[in-house]
């Protein structure tokens, strides 16, 4: 199942030019950066000292 089906919300506006995050896209967006940040700082604090993903990495 698509993750906008699981949510029953539209993520991202679609038009044959273009894709932009909706208004619930960008909140997704935001929580979900949030949780990969606070998983990067707990491995941090466990000592593995390596990004878990590459956004947290580059920032």
């Amino acid at each position: 199942m698509a993750l906008e089906e699981t949510l029953g919300a539209r993520l991202i506006q679609r038009t044959t030019r273009r894709l932009h995050l909706t208004e619930a896209g960008e909140r997704y967006l935001v929580r979900a950066q949030g949780i990969l940040q606070a998983l990067d700082e707990a491995a941090a604090e466990v000592g593995q000292g390596t990004a878990i993903c590459a956004w947290a990495a580059a920032r």
